[in-house]
């Protein structure tokens, strides 16, 4: 059985099927006109478009696709944030998070207790990323020096130190606030 309700005084109207089975409704293939307000018009047909008498529509087609940029998938879009880690070789950190808008980056010496920053290899313009040193024990000195452009040097000598830079160009890095907090 098929019924139609009428809700918020006649602006949109809503189907109810009352059977839990399969259903078809044959006089979809000849298509159906309902009128929900004045000058709005519903159109179903066997194409699935949605016409409505101000000229806009909405074409559902093969597949269940909506029409051209009606719909992209969440894997299209950029993930906000995302969180690497690095070891340093030679002065150089090189993280592989990409696309996200912000990256956290957790930054290791190469085994000894202290190593100098120099560079930050990876990043596209405009990402804003977040170091922090992953050990109290191996202390990363952020050098202005390179591509990175920094106030002065910085000693992240605790897991709670942070340095938040921007990204200008590919491998290129601003510094934007620090954070020393032991």
């Amino acid at each position: 059985m098929l019924k139609l309700k009428r809700f918020f005084a006649g602006l949109v109207v809503g189907m109810v099927m009352a059977s839990s089975t399969a259903w078809a409704i044959p006089w979809i293939a000849q298509g159906l006109s309902i009128v929900i307000s004045a000058g709005k018009t519903l159109t179903v047909s066997n194409t699935m478009t949605l016409t409505a008498t101000d000229g806009s529509t909405l074409a559902i087609g093969t597949g269940g696709t909506l029409g051209t940029a009606a719909y992209t998938a969440a894997t299209a879009y950029a993930p906000a944030f995302a969180t690497d880690t690095c070891t340093m070789a030679a002065g150089v950190c090189t993280f592989t998070a990409t696309g996200a808008k912000t990256v956290l980056l957790t930054v290791d010496t190469s085994g000894g207790a202290a190593e100098n920053l120099t560079g930050i290899t990876g990043g596209t313009a405009g990402m804003i990323l977040i170091v922090q040193s992953a050990s109290d024990a191996r202390v990363p000195t952020v050098k202005d020096d390179g591509t990175l452009y920094i106030q002065a040097d910085f000693s992240m000598d605790s897991t709670t130190d942070s340095m938040t830079l921007l990204c200008t160009a590919p491998n290129t890095w601003k510094e934007l606030s620090r954070a020393s907090n032991n």
